[in-house]
């Protein structure tokens, strides 16, 4: 009977991460086999191992499959291996059956891991970069050092008496004979050594004759650097005796071999990390200095029990890194668990060694609190650049070159230090800005950072809602950034922090993330882009040579003082959108005289993070047409991202007109595509229209006004920690504060026009909110709505009710209480009426609301997808549902005849053009111009329709 361990889906080699290279050339065998690195030879092959690898040119093949550097290795049942790169891979499905999870009846020695005393000490756990650390002692050249190697029995039957022999670099320094050992049971061998830190090598056989037969043999020879840095592993007894009952990554039945592998894992792949200013990669090496078996070693009074035996007499840590394996977690499969690497705890082994998370700077966009020229936040994320390394991404994928640089470093140093090699910085850091064509560009500068410290931690802002600091750029475009404040601090690895444009720099590079308001004025007109800077190309550039000085250049899409003026604007027209991806047209219109110019090009910008990140490319040209003053062209969106891409797929397009002597001018007014996202509901105040959005995209709202255009719209809710909205119903107050409904939290939230959180209804003591039934409390509320007097009614669909709240959400009474409202998903105040919209889009009911209480007059039912309803003052209801006859979506027109409401017309077109699947209506009443106006489908463009 066939059990499947496991299906391993790799993203090695996924549109995500999967780099941008030539083929790469096949590997001649597995990565360090040559320094001894990789010590595993199969032995099992009559097993009849079925592993599926697929690779990611769709080939399969069939083995043993087993991860190893950044590589795959696949053995026949002969035992010959093919090695593949990582990123080949596309899928593995481990398959492993009964047979395969036997463990035979023989003994098993294996060198658990070796001792060296005296341990070299560390800075671990002892101390921070800010303060001074105690000294840490390391061995002396000459000293006498002792190597105890645990041989352990990992078989199921008691193990013979065989020889031993340990020797460095040749040379013999002990031998012997083991006594019998039960299974599970462990002698300590020894040798000792004059101690040299230069590269040599500890080597350990075991039964050389090869007198009993065991489960696996390739475990009796064992090698090591003598001086790679000692890494103490803990692991909880639950999880050493799981590891003890099921065969591992190389076919023994033990923790030690596994932990073992996952070491010289490490070793090959920082080998193998070879750059131009690491030409021999990594030359440091960890080994296992120890393990530690111990009963729920997360608790803790366990933890400062083990903890203590990780350190000298004098209290120093005698441990370079520390890996902790606690129990089991829920639902794993140990099974599964053994025959992988773990990558996560090796990226956490380099955290270990120093090195820093290079995932600190990845930012979600609603952590950018920078305001753009609008008073609204910038739409802006940051990725670092190269996802495809240990630091960023757990995964087969080797360190990056800074990592590598100080790991060489500080070869042969004390450990314990975090993310010192940050503070290495030219001395001097230059802004050139650069227009669209290469010229430098006079800017002003305003400066913002990614937080690391206090209550602004883990967001993008300056002093408040002012930048930094603010400058502008010289006639060379240049601009040296000033330094910000630091500490003086000098740590014993030799790197000292000072002032610098980055500041007081958190060793785990948190703050490494200057993001740059930049602000252009062209014939009065302002242009705005935004652009990061890294602290880590900083620190690139100086340990590739920038001692003094680095450039950092900023390619704008700013025009030149003679480039033609810009078309106005960008609209998107998508007149057919019956197909899943209706076909695009772009127009705009000139507003350069057409002798002056030779074409127009239309860029386009995929992704939303700074202007250098996603940055706007050639999508179409448009030659010059003398007699045509509104153009358009028909554009590609939402293509497969190339490979490596991060970013979402929102997109904006602009136009630049181009004149004859090649000059483009700048961007014109663009326009805006959301990906993943269906539209929910909007609200109009005054001349702004505001849209919720809902789906697997990353973009919670757009924003329309008539400047600008439709564009996404972010909102502030750092005021109330670790809560996280969801946007659905929507309205605008009479003070000018909008109001979004919030169903997976439960409550309503009110924000002001530029998207901060001001207050939410009701406020709750911890995040995610929970559902009630409570007066004043909601149940998945799905709309809201605002009357002249602004007073809050609330759909409040999984309470099957309409709550009427004061402006201050204080509870006021449930509308109509005598009947029963069945799932109320849409409400609207218009003309002194209120509708609401229940029973799954069925059925809407009117009220009259002049009066104290609303007053129910008549109701529409038999509706299909009915979404809002609004009166107009003649009577007549408008609602957003499904016409009958053509069983399309449509604004339907109900007029009153005999007291009764019935259906007069069907409109699918109004003044800016045709509905398409119109959701939403809302009414504007304080402009008074009897306009409905509803939201399209993709790509959400509004549309007014005049009431009768």
């Amino acid at each position: 009977m066939r059990q499947i361990v496991s299906t391993y889906v790799l993203f090695l080699a996924s549109a995500a991460l999967a780099q941008v290279a030539a083929p790469p050339v096949a590997p001649t065998g597995p990565a360090g086999v040559a320094e001894g690195l990789f010590a595993y030879q199969p032995e099992q092959g009559d097993l009849g191992f079925q592993d599926i690898v697929k690779l990611s040119d769709g080939r399969q093949l069939t083995g043993k499959a087993m991860e190893w550097a950044d590589q795959f290795l696949l053995y026949d049942a002969a035992g010959h291996v093919r090695v593949f790169e990582a990123s080949q891979i596309k899928e593995c499905d481990y398959r492993r059956v009964l047979r395969h999870s036997i463990k035979p009846a023989l003994p098993d020695l294996t060198v658990a891991y070796v001792e060296r005393l005296p341990r070299d000490q560390s800075f671990q756990g002892a101390q921070s970069n800010d303060g001074a650390p105690p000294e840490a002692v390391m061995v002396a050249a000459g000293h006498k050092v002792v190597f105890r190697a645990h041989i352990l029995n990992a078989g199921t039957v008691k193990a013979l008496p065989v020889a031993w022999k340990i020797s460095v670099s040749g040379t013999s320094i002990g031998s012997g004979e083991l006594p019998e050992l039960a299974p599970g049971r462990e002698h300590v061998i020894e040798g000792s050594w004059s101690w040299d830190r230069s590269p040599q090598t500890l080597q350990i056989l075991i039964d050389p004759e090869k007198k009993q037969r065991e489960i696996a043999r390739w475990n009796n020879s064992f090698t090591e650097p003598t001086a790679a840095l000692g890494v103490a592993v803990v692991v909880d007894r639950d999880r050493y005796e799981a590891f003890a009952k099921t065969p591992n990554i190389v076919d023994s039945v033990c923790f030690e071999d596994w932990i073992q592998y996952q070491l010289r894992s490490l070793n090959a792949l920082m080998a193998e990390s070879v750059y131009p200013t690491a030409p021999h990669g990594v030359l440091e090496r960890v080994r296992c200095d120890r393990i530690i078996v111990v009963n729920n070693v997360m608790d803790p009074q366990v933890r400062d029990r083990w903890a203590a035996q990780l350190r000298s007499d004098g209290g120093r840590a005698e441990e370079s890194a520390l890996l902790v394996f606690g129990k089991p977690a829920v639902g794993e499969d140990i099974a599964s668990t053994a025959i992988k690497m773990d990558w996560p705890q090796l990226k956490e082994l380099g955290r270990e060694l120093g090195l820093a998370d290079l995932r600190s700077t990845d930012t979600a966009l609603e952590a950018c609190h920078v305001l753009d020229q609008y008073e609204r936040y910038a739409v802006c994320q940051h990725f670092f650049p190269w996802p495809r390394t240990l630091m960023h991404t757990p995964g087969p994928f080797r360190l990056d070159e800074l990592g590598c640089n100080y790991l060489n470093q500080s070869l042969g140093k004390p450990r314990g230090f975090r993310g010192e090699y940050l503070y290495q910085l030219p001395s001097k850091i230059i802004l050139e800005v650069r227009s669209n064509s290469g010229a430098p560009v006079s800017a002003q500068i305003d400066a913002f950072q990614l937080q690391s410290e206090g209550e602004a931690a883990g967001y993008i802002c300056g002093a408040g809602r002012d930048p930094l600091y603010s400058a502008t750029t010289g006639a060379d475009g240049r601009l040296e950034l000033p330094n910000l404040e630091a500490p003086a601090l000098h740590t014993p690895g030799g790197y000292k922090l000072g002032p610098n444009p980055f500041g007081k720099i958190a060793t785990n590079g948190s703050n490494g993330l200057l993001l740059f308001r930049i602000r252009h004025t062209h014939e009065s007109i302002v242009r705005e882009e935004f652009h990061f800077l890294r602290l880590y190309d900083c620190n690139l550039a100086y340990i590739r040579g920038d001692h003094d000085s680095h450039v950092h250049v900023i390619n704008t899409r700013f025009p030149d003082p003679d480039a033609p003026l810009a078309p106005p604007f960008t609209l998107v027209v998508m007149d057919d959108r019956s197909a899943a991806k209706p076909p695009l047209k772009l127009r705009w219109r000139t507003t350069t005289s057409l002798l002056k110019l030779d074409e127009y090009r239309v860029y386009r910008r995929v992704g939303l993070g700074g202007d250098s990140e996603t940055p706007w490319t050639l999508a179409s040209i448009v030659r010059k047409t003398d007699k045509r003053w509104i153009l358009d062209a028909d554009v590609p969106y939402f293509e497969p991202p190339p490979p490596g891409f991060q970013y979402s797929l929102d997109t904006f397009f602009a136009v630049v007109a181009v004149d004859k002597h090649g000059r483009e001018s700048g961007l014109a007014g663009q326009t805006f595509l959301t990906a993943g996202k269906d539209g929910v509901k909007m609200a109009i105040d005054v001349d702004n229209a505001f849209m919720t959005l809902r789906g697997r995209g990353i973009v919670p709202m757009l924003h329309w006004d008539g400047n600008i255009g439709t564009q996404p719209f972010m909102v502030n809710t750092s005021s109330v920690k670790h809560y996280h909205p969801a946007f659905a119903g929507i309205a605008v107050t009479p003070e000018h504060r909008v109001l979004i409904s919030d169903p997976a939290n439960h409550v309503l939230g009110v924000y002001d026009l530029s998207g901060n959180l001001e207050t939410l209804m009701p406020h709750r003591p911890f995040w995610p909110g929970f559902a009630s039934d409570k007066p004043g409390e909601f149940n998945d509320p799905q709309d809201v709505a605002v009357d002249k007097q602004g007073r809050i009614i609330v759909a409040d669909r999984g309470n099957d009710r309409v709550q009427v709240l004061d402006s201050q959400g204080k509870f006021l009474g449930t509308l109509d209480e005598q009947t029963r409202l069945v799932a109320p998903s849409a409400v609207a105040c218009s003309n002194n009426h209120l509708c609401v919209t229940d029973r799954s889009g069925s059925r809407v009911r009117i009220y009259k609301i002049d009066g104290e209480k609303p007053v129910f007059e008549r109701e529409i039912t038999g509706l299909v997808n009915a979404d809002r309803a609004i009166v107009n003052p003649a009577g007549k209801v408008y609602v957003t549902a499904q016409d009958p006859q053509s069983l399309k979506q449509a604004v339907l027109v109900f007029g009153l005849k005999d007291d009764v409401l019935k259906l007069e017309s069907a409109r699918f077109e109004g003044e800016m053009g045709k509905l398409f699947d119109p959701r939403g209506g809302y009414l504007y009443d304080y402009l008074q111009d009897n306009f409905l106006y509803v939201l399209n489908a993709f790509p959400f463009d509004l549309r007014r329709i005049k009431m009768e």
